[in-house]
C-alpha cells in the first residue's frame, strides 16, 4: 500500500480479484482500482423495479468513480502518513463498535412501557412542575344567524 516517499497508492483490488475469482464490472479500472460485482450486493432492495435498480446502481458506480478520482488526486498531490490514517481508521472502527453496542444494549434493556399508575404517581410527586404560568381556555365559538331554527339547542 505504501508507495515511494511514504505516499499511499490508491487501493487496488488486484489481489482480491485473484483470491475471489470475482469479475470486475464492465467499464474498466479507475487508475489501479476495479469495481467488482460482489461490491454491488445489497445495493438494490428486494422488490425494486428495473428502473429503480438501474438508478441505484448507476448512482453507486458514479459515486465510486468520483471517490477513486479524489483518492488518486490526493495521493498524487499530498504526502499521507499511513500510520496516522490507520490510527484514525482504528479509532473510527472502535467508535462504530461502541455505538452499535450502545444501541444493542438500549434496545435490549429499555423498558418503554409506562403504566397509567406510574404516570399518575409521577404527576402527583411533581405537581409543582405542572403549575401553569397563565390561564388556558378552550372554547368553541359559533356564529348563528338569528333566523336559524332552534338556536336554543346549540346552547347546551
Amino acid at each position: 500500500m505504501l508507495g515511494m516517499a511514504g505516499r499511499v497508492r490508491p487501493y487496488s483490488h488486484e489481489s482480491r480479484k485473484e483470491r475471489s475469482g470475482s469479475r470486475p464490472q464492465s467499464g474498466g479500472p479507475v487508475y489501479n482500482s476495479y469495481l467488482y460485482q460482489d461490491e454491488l450486493v445489497g445495493i438494490i432492495p428486494a422488490g425494486a423495479t428495473a428502473d429503480d435498480s438501474l438508478a441505484r446502481v448507476t448512482a453507486y458506480v458514479n459515486s465510486w468513480i468520483r471517490k477513486q478520482l479524489v483518492i488518486h488526486e490526493a495521493t498524487k498531490n499530498i504526502d499521507i502518513n499511513e500510520a496516522e490514517v490507520e490510527r484514525k481508521v482504528l479509532d473510527y472502527r472502535y467508535s462504530l463498535i461502541g455505538y452499535e453496542y450502545q444501541n444493542y444494549y438500549i434496545q435490549k434493556n429499555l423498558n418503554d412501557s409506562v403504566s397509567d399508575k406510574e404516570i399518575q404517581d409521577y404527576y402527583n410527586s411533581r405537581q409543582d412542575n405542572f403549575i401553569l404560568k397563565q390561564n388556558i381556555v378552550r372554547g368553541t365559538y359559533i356564529k348563528v344567524p338569528k333566523e336559524a331554527p332552534a338556536p336554543s339547542a346549540l346552547k347546551t
